[in-house]
Order: structure tokens, then sequence, then C-alpha cells
């Protein structure tokens, strides 16, 4: 046979690629279908196989977010997809994806983009030219609260130096395709109406461009994060501080029975501490831009009746950065927090608490 006959016999690749303009939301949840309902959200990108992906072969309807207050179910036939790989193959795979996935499933989001990276390179995309990179990897939007960004891009920057097929600009390429976001209100406590503003750092300038384009589409108000010179820490950390302002002390003082005169005290003092912990770390600046921050004291939130990832995450951050600051204040007030929390009524509460001692400054 010759050379000319044999390769017009081989089978080629699908033109699959990221789709212009599409925005999906992983994983699925409630926010996201209400989204969906109004046309914000184009894609429920679930773990592979995992319990909302085999809920949806069943029935593909998932209920509205809680806040919305109604329990319809919408149907999402066509609108979901089970992993990255799923959507890539039936050409649906969203230019921008925005990840909301808190503590206990970010490593199966990593996971997720691994196995769908490494069916790539086994069958050869990853060898397409032009380079390859841009049509094949979405731009991601990692949102949800927490300091979780400079550890993910360690742990990808690992996993891409096994994939031989991409030389080291392009595994850059790929890394700076991951983007930190923040919404201007905790994903955790929002409605999707509440769901508009979001300022972004890190990644590469298109990508940030990118992402900006696409959901100001969608009725997004995309910002570049650009008042501090390290903006990646300088959102994560006013991520953690709205938390422990905002939910984290309330919900302590709710869950240990505090008179509110003590409950409005933890709050203000957490106020004046994280605030004064980012000035130290030179990620707030002192005048304007700290005082931006008694803004969360403009209304009492309705505190949550316990705590969850998000909350411990941040208070476990609080142990750390009390530690390490010159301020008396916060180290006294962990304490007080401390030990409100190991006698509240909950024994998971105590065993949280627990978890959240101080431990050798890491920042």
């Amino acid at each position: 046979m010759s050379p000319r006959l044999a390769k017009k016999n081989q089978p080629e690749l699908p033109q699959q690629r990221t789709q212009a303009g599409m925005v999906g939301f992983c994983p699925a949840s409630g926010l996201a279908v209400t989204l969906m309902r109004e046309d914000r959200c184009d894609a429920l990108m679930c773990f592979k196989d995992d319990a909302s992906a085999q809920a949806l072969k069943i029935a593909p309807e998932w209920p509205l977010a809680k806040a919305a207050g109604s329990g319809e179910r919408v149907n999402v036939e066509n609108r979901w997809f089970n992993g990255f790989s799923d959507a890539f193959f039936r050409g649906r795979l969203p230019q921008v994806i925005v990840v909301t996935a808190q503590t206990p499933h970010r490593s199966e989001f990593f996971e997720e983009f691994a196995d769908y990276f490494d069916k790539l390179a086994a069958l050869g995309y990853l060898l397409t030219r032009p380079n390859p990179v841009d049509a094949l990897t979405p731009c991601f939007v990692l949102s949800a609260e927490g300091r979780w960004f400079s550890a993910f891009q360690d742990r990808l920057a690992l996993t891409l130096k096994n994939v031989t097929q991409l030389d080291a600009s392009q595994r850059r390429q790929v890394q700076e395709k991951f983007v930190r976001g923040i919404f201007d209100l905790p994903l955790v406590d929002s409605s999707a109406a509440q769901i508009a503003a979001l300022r972004v750092a890190g990644g590469s300038s298109a990508s940030q461009l990118t992402i900006q384009s696409v959901l100001s589409d969608k009725g997004f108000a995309v910002s570049l994060e650009t008042r501090s010179s390290r903006p990646v820490d300088r959102l994560e950390m006013e991520s953690a501080m709205r938390l422990l302002v905002n939910r984290v002390t309330p919900a302590i003082a709710r869950m240990s029975g505090a008179p509110a005169k003590l409950a409005t005290r933890w709050r203000r003092q957490m106020l004046t501490s994280v605030v004064a912990i980012g000035c130290e770390k030179g990620l707030l600046k002192e005048g304007p831009d700290a005082q931006a921050f008694e803004s969360l004291l403009s209304e009492a939130p309705t505190p949550p009746s316990a705590l969850i990832a998000c909350d411990h995450s941040a208070l476990e951050a609080f142990a750390q950065w009390a530690q390490a600051t010159k301020s008396p204040q916060a180290p006294l007030l962990f304490q007080e927090l401390q030990q409100a929390l190991s006698q509240a009524p909950s024994a998971a509460s105590a065993e949280h608490a627990q978890r959240a001692r101080p431990t050798p400054n890491q920042s």
C-alpha cells in the first residue's frame, strides 16, 4: 500500500475544541442550575460518574438553589456532562468553566482535569498543530473560598511534567489557563441574582481577557484585581476575611449561645484584627483601602447554624495569622473563639475546634 493511500485510510481526529462563548459551572449545583435558567450558564460539569452524574443519568433534572425560594426542578437534558471528556467529545466543552468546588471536592476537580488531559494525550490530540493548548483547554476560574491557588498550581505543574507531548512553553500555557476569581459575595451565602461581580487575578492576560469577555456576555461584571502587587494573595485573603467576619465569628457566637453583646464585640474585633493583619502582610493599604472593609459591618448577617468546610479553612488560616501578627488582639480573640467552639453543644464543633489550633506560620 502506498504511503499516500495509507495516510488516506487512517481515521482523522474529530475537530473538537472548546466552544466559544460557552460557560460551564463545575461541579453541578443548585446555584449553577438557577444561573442556567437565567441564561447565564450553559453547562453543568459533573465529575465523571460521581453521585450527581449518576442521578442525572436516571432523571436529567436538578433543583434550583435554596436561595431561589422554590422547590422547582429544572430539566437539564443535553446540558449536563459526565466529566470534561464527555463534553469535549460531544463538541460541547465550554470556553470558560467557573469552578465552585469547595474543600471536599477540590481533589475531584483536579483529578477530573488530569483524566481529561490523559485522554487527550493518549488519543494524539496534543500532537496536533498549530499549538493545541488554546483550542483544547478551557479557561478555568477557581472561584471557591479558601487559600488554594498556589497549591493547585504546584500540583498541576508536577502532573504536566509527565505529559511528554507538550514542551515547557506549552505546559506553562496550560497552567496560565487557570485564573483565581472571587465573587463579591461568598458563594455559600448568595443567590444567583447576587452572583454578578467577579474579580480575577493570576493566569495569563489572555485568559483574563477571555474570561472578562465571555462572562460579561452572560451578565457578570468581571474586573482585574489591581490593588496589590500580589493580587492572588489579596483575593484569597480577602475571601478569608469575609468568611471570618460575616460567617465564622457570628456562627460560633450562635453555636455557643454567646450573648448578643459578646457576639458583637467578637465580630468587631475580628474585623479590626484581619484588617491589621492584611496591612502587615502588605495585602491591604492603610487608609481608604483598609477603611473599605468597614462595609463588612454595614449590617449584621444571619449567622449559619454550623460551620462548613470553607469556614474551617478560614479559621485555620486565622490561627496561623494570629500566631504571626504583631497585634496582641488577634491571638486573644482566636483563643476566645476556640474555647467557645469547643464548648458548643455539637461534638463535631469540638472536633473542628481541635483541627483549627495554631500551627507554625507558613505564610
